[in-house]
């Protein structure tokens, strides 16, 4: 039962992974840029996370474009979160307080 459930999910990855390897590397390097903007050019936090924001807004309006099944874009959306958690080393460099953070605040 789970074969026939599962194997849509499964194929459907297999075929968008050049569109997701691409996704991942555009956030990857919003990331990058923005903690550069952050730590060489001095701009305020608040500056640099709108920044981010709007950069990842616009990378998420070409999904409908670039993926023609859900699983793909549940995988990525869920990627950020488990490795935030998890201690991936270069996502926490991001948690570095603002006044708008609240859901990783340093203790």
């Amino acid at each position: 039962m789970f074969e026939t459930v599962l194997q849509p999910v499964l194929e459907a990855m297999l075929v968008a992974w050049k569109p997701s390897l691409a996704i991942s590397s555009y956030f990857l390097l919003l990331f990058v840029a923005g903690e550069l903007l952050y730590r060489v050019m001095q701009l305020p936090t608040e500056h640099t996370r709108k920044l981010s924001h709007m950069g990842a807004g616009v990378a998420i309006m070409s999904f409908p474009w670039l993926f023609d099944h859900w699983a793909p874009v549940v995988l990525l959306s869920l990627a950020f979160p488990i490795l935030a958690t998890c201690g991936f080393p270069f996502l926490l460099l991001l948690l570095r307080g603002s006044n708008s953070c609240f859901l990783f605040r340093r203790f």
